[in-house]
């Protein structure tokens, strides 16, 4: 399965160039449940796991937030630190994302619910 991509904006070394601005996402308060995207961003499986360190590009004092990991819930894929960057600056998703968690995926699948072979980034 082809995996939807969430969250590789182009400030973020590990995003695409030519994918969606993380400033122009920023907002000042969001119409859904923050606590439930974070948790569902954060603790979805990780596809990839990677050694480095990931800081926040939108803080000029650059705190470190996250490893480079990717995580999936088999639909979507994302990096990391999306889940800081919702929690902190209120970014904004896609209504077919927040569509698809409020649906009843508000809890996302485990590593065993997944079959890690039939995804396509």
């Amino acid at each position: 399965m082809k995996l939807r991509k969430l969250g590789f904006y182009c400030e973020l070394k590990h995003g695409d160039p030519n994918g969606p601005s993380l400033k122009n996402a920023v907002r000042s308060s969001v119409t859904y449940h923050k606590d439930d995207v974070v948790n569902y961003l954060r603790y979805a499986p990780v596809l990839i796991a990677s050694p480095g360190v990931v800081c926040d590009v939108l803080d000029s004092t650059c705190p470190i937030i996250c490893a480079p990991n990717i995580h999936t819930d088999g639909l979507w894929v994302w990096p990391e630190d999306l889940a800081y960057y919702v929690n902190k600056y209120n970014v904004e998703l896609p209504d077919e994302f927040l569509d698809y968690i409020q649906s009843g995926a508000r809890r996302p699948p485990t590593e065993d619910e997944l079959n890690m072979t039939e995804l396509e980034l």
